[in-house]
């Protein structure tokens, strides 16, 4: 008995240094580079940062908006490493939430659409959007969550869930070069699209140029520039948003207090 107890000690112990281990691994994520810090710093002319809420960034078009996109980061990186793609969101009118995660993984609060949206009840119709492993979490969420969002963006990421008796939009964007979520996985999906769905897929692009955060291991070698992927995908968003949102062309967009 005393012999089990000591195993049982030591096994303990061990799980324990396991999971510190992990916590901070994933909790020591990779930052905003210096295009993305610039973003936030020296926003675009019509694009306001608001950093003044706890774990979010807010990129707002100084022209309001009542289209809202919520963030998800993809595992182990920064929310602000994705403040290129947020601005570009901003200039084409749409307000983007970047929500800061547990340890950097969406996994564990993938819930975090729902307190921002009640954050911002003058936006009347919202996206939810996820990076990589982030893009899950969005997924995880959005199949809970149908009723309370125009559209599910998923950049280099499966959609998870059976979406195939679904009415929610969903775009899915990937990357030739991506070494991380190729096309195989990505295959896993094919009976669990919904009705509406859009499969975009940019050539020479890789894992990592959906945010700016520097390279990512075990990615692919992109043919194209990180600039150019941040366009492609907030061009392929914005044919989404424009396809899918509520037009009611008499309602004047929500000014934000700035």
């Amino acid at each position: 008995m005393k012999i089990l107890k000591k195993v049982l000690a030591i096994l303990l112990i061990l799980l324990v240094l396991a999971a510190g281990s992990l916590a901070a691994y994933f909790a020591d994520g990779n930052p905003a580079d210096p295009n993305a810090r610039n973003s936030m710093e020296h926003p675009a002319a019509g694009v306001h940062v608001d950093k003044s809420r706890a774990g979010q960034i807010v990129f707002l078009p100084d022209e309001g908006s009542q289209i809202g996109i919520v963030f998800y980061p993809g595992a182990k990186v920064r929310y602000d490493a994705y403040a290129e793609l947020a601005e570009r969101f901003a200039l084409y009118g749409y307000m983007c939430v970047l929500v800061d995660m547990p340890l950097n993984l969406a996994l564990l609060n993938e819930n975090a659409a729902e307190s921002v949206i009640a954050q911002f009840p003058d936006i009347t119709q919202w996206y939810l959007c996820g990076h990589s492993m982030g893009g899950l979490a969005a997924a995880n969420y959005g199949w809970k969550h149908q009723n309370s969002l125009k559209g599910l963006i998923v950049l280099a990421s499966r959609i998870g869930h059976d979406f195939s008796n679904s009415s929610l939009p969903v775009l899915q964007i990937s990357a030739t070069e991506d070494g991380i979520c190729t096309p195989e996985i990505l295959e896993s999906d094919s009976n669990r699209k919904p009705a509406v769905f859009t499969h975009v897929v940019i050539e020479g692009g890789c894992h990592g140029y959906f945010g700016s955060y520097g390279d990512q291991k075990h990615d692919g070698t992109p043919t194209i520039s990180r600039e150019e992927q941040l366009n492609q995908t907030a061009q392929s968003v914005r044919a989404f948003v424009e396809k899918t949102r509520d037009k009611d062309t008499s309602a004047e967009r929500t000014p934000f207090p700035l």
